[in-house]
């Protein structure tokens, strides 16, 4: 199983108001608790649910948060082919340690694929999910295994 995944688009270019949009669409989710370290060439973004810092401790809840990379510099050494596309893209959001946080995804990418149709989540083993999958797998029954089987099989 793996543990982190990635966002990837198709454009090198960093775009700043993605991450507002991003954190618009964690908001739109009931994550209210945020915090951020920009390191100049990358944007750390941890969300968590409305919860007291006491219960933040709790492993239960932990599961309600996950930390975020977001890449902001142009680097064409984080290139990836997709070959379900035949296309390039970049790596762009990194999502670290997504063991327990699968419906969080879900959720996310369901929400992001509608503004951003083009962009492509991967595994960072052999999966790319393109917004047809994400609403495929969205539609269906919740499987919490969704991320550790094939695309394909949905």
């Amino acid at each position: 199983m793996s543990t982190s995944m990635s966002l990837l688009r198709s454009e090198i270019h960093p775009d700043y108001t993605r991450i507002e949009e991003i954190i618009n669409i964690f908001v739109s989710l009931g994550y209210t608790r945020f915090s951020m370290d920009d390191k100049i060439d990358v944007y750390i973004l941890t969300i968590a649910m409305p919860i007291t810092d006491d219960e933040l401790v709790n492993s239960e809840n932990l599961k309600k948060s996950t930390i975020i990379y977001i890449d902001l510099i142009e680097n064409d050494e984080e290139m990836y082919y997709c070959p379900k596309t035949c296309k390039k893209y970049y790596s762009y959001l990194f999502f670290e340690n997504v063991s327990s946080r699968e419906i969080i995804i879900l959720e996310f990418l369901h929400r992001y694929f509608e503004l951003y149709p083009d962009d492509i989540f991967w595994d960072c083993d052999k999966f790319f999910y393109t917004k047809k999958y994400i609403d495929k797998i969205y539609s269906k029954t919740y499987d919490p295994n969704w991320l550790y089987i094939s695309p394909d099989s949905f």
